[in-house]
């Protein structure tokens, strides 16, 4: 169990800047919507053409379907629409464990562990479970928190969400919150977790 060591999230404005970004990630969605929407449409018809095809000529389907003639499976790829994924592009996998990573960031910037988990807003027990237990997996809310604490770039911030099988992959309000803010430099934990309960109405220990 993660204790809660915040205060209660506030509402406040959502900055200009941020708001921009988002309005992006909705029209970026919405055109990928419509790709998809379209896609089906075309995938129909062309399996519509491949059956009435089938059935009034099998003999020149098959040897049509041999031949791969491609405007026979024109539209075939239409599948594979929108399949990249959108974001910044990660850092490479790293064999270090997130909790040799985190404790080797922590050394490397003359930290003690409870400047730390306090900054971070993570209660002791929590933040022992990573130090003494390897078999610990912590929250992706709890990464970031320490993200922030630790005042980590958006590439040290990458390398260690990607240590604990964590992403943050512009595809969502949340992730593009917690890109602003990493980005933005806004590693006050509770400003940070106002600015997000404000834009998504979670916190990020919810993430």
């Amino acid at each position: 169990m993660e204790f809660d060591l915040l205060p209660k999230p506030t509402i406040v404005k959502i900055p200009e800047k941020l708001q921009l970004e988002l309005k992006k990630l909705q029209e970026k969605l919405e055109k990928k919507a419509k790709k998809r929407e379209e896609s089906v449409c075309r995938e129909a018809i062309f399996t519509d053409r491949i059956r009435a095809t089938k059935k009034a000529e099998p003999k020149e389907f098959a040897r049509k379907a041999r031949s791969s003639e491609p405007s026979f499976f024109a539209g075939s790829m239409d599948n594979f629409e929108c399949a990249a994924i959108e974001g910044i592009k990660l850092p490479p996998k790293t064999e270090k464990t997130f909790k040799d990573l985190l404790f080797e960031m922590i050394d490397s910037r003359g930290l003690t562990d409870v400047e730390v988990y306090k900054k971070a807003g993570v209660d002791r027990k929590t933040f022992s479970k990573i130090r003494s237990n390897d078999n610990y997996h912590p929250s992706k809310g709890t990464v970031l928190q320490l993200c922030l604490s630790l005042e980590l770039s958006i590439k040290d911030s990458l390398a260690l969400l990607k240590s604990a099988d964590y992403y943050l992959t512009k595809n969502c309000n949340e992730n593009v919150v917690m890109h602003y803010l990493i980005e933005n430099k806004i590693y006050n934990v509770i400003e940070a977790n106002n600015i997000m309960y404000s834009t998504c109405g979670k916190e990020i220990k919810e993430l």
